[in-house]
């Protein structure tokens, strides 16, 4: 199956060090649609930068392409109504950044809560002592 990698190559790499040779896989720079036509054109399988968008434009430009795939978890860069037209599964990888999204949740959290921004906003101020005893008046709690 010809596969074709559009800005990815090296995080997939990275994650597959040995990939299946029946996938036939070429990686190509992302680019304007008209320098990717060639390599679409002949295309069966498609993984994408989610820079890329995966509309009718491109995909009138892959006539062969039977699946997308996006490293992303979500699907706001392909047109699903196009690919479904065409019957071309897309996929995406939901889930993928669960772990981030939830560190960066207690990261805001622990930052609002302890009022973070305002206390470097006085420091850098060099109002430390006032923006200290404001703070305080205004309560810092613990996160539990």
């Amino acid at each position: 199956m010809k596969t074709l990698v559009i800005g990815l190559q090296q995080r997939v790499e990275r994650a597959a060090p040995a990939i299946d040779p029946v996938l036939e896989v070429t990686y190509v720079d992302l680019q304007p649609l008209p320098a990717l036509a060639p390599s679409l054109a002949e295309a069966e399988a498609l993984l994408a930068t989610p820079q890329l968008p995966i509309n009718e434009a491109l995909l009138a430009a892959a006539p062969r392409l039977r699946f997308v795939q996006v490293p992303s978890t979500g699907y706001d860069r392909i047109d699903l109504a196009a690919t479904a037209r065409r019957g071309i599964p897309a996929a995406h990888v939901p889930g993928a950044n669960a772990l981030s999204v939830a560190e960066h949740v207690f990261m805001v959290a622990m930052a609002l809560q302890r009022r973070l921004l305002p206390a470097h906003l006085g420091m850098s101020r060099g109002e430390f002592a006032a923006t200290k005893r404001r703070i305080e008046a205004e309560g810092i709690y613990e996160l539990a």
